[in-house]
């Protein structure tokens, strides 16, 4: 067994607030909600998700993130729209570098120095809740909350309705139905 010694118990306090500090300041990534959202600039103010914990059983509410870039698949020319509300769910990510540069020009850029996974270098993904069922868990589907309006594709078929009207294109016909 080790003796504790004043110089022992200097360094395990050391380590200790040394890890306290590193967690507390690094960040990877974290659900939120949209607080506010700009389409125009594809901006949001989002607040994380899960509060902070502060010990003895304390938790408070993480600060709101400003000025988010709020990104959506895209590639060759094409992107995949979602609307995006007040209240509604999204992943925010951190990067491991500091990104003003790049969030600015969108482009290949100079780190911004001494910042690490900082909540200043945050984009937010649209991450929808699955709170509905899908109008078929085995195709790829768009569709409302409510399923009365979606797209579903999949091998060998387009199926399209609206209300009550459903369009459905085989390889063989397509036909309102």
């Amino acid at each position: 067994m080790i003796e504790p010694t004043a110089e022992f118990s200097l360094t395990r306090a050391l380590e200790f607030a040394v890890r306290q500090g590193v967690q507390a300041l690094v960040k990877t990534s974290i659900p939120g909600i949209v607080h506010r959202y700009d389409a125009s600039t594809k901006r949001a103010e989002i607040l994380p998700a899960v509060k902070r914990d502060v010990g003895g059983d304390v938790s408070i509410s993480r600060a709101l993130l400003l000025d988010v870039p709020v990104i959506a698949p895209s590639t060759g020319g094409v992107m995949m729209h979602q609307p995006l509300e007040r209240d509604d769910v999204v992943l925010v990510l951190f990067s491991e570098r500091g990104i003003g540069q790049f969030k600015r020009f969108w482009k290949e850029s100079e780190p911004d120095p001494g910042r690490y996974f900082h909540a200043m270098d945050a984009v937010a993904i649209r991450w929808g809740v699955e709170t509905m069922e899908p109008v078929d868990d085995k195709a790829f589907v768009i569709q409302s909350e409510s399923g009365d309006t979606y797209f579903k594709l999949k091998e060998g078929l387009i199926e399209m309705k609206c209300g009550n009207r459903v369009f459905r294109l085989t390889p063989d016909r397509g036909d309102w139905i």
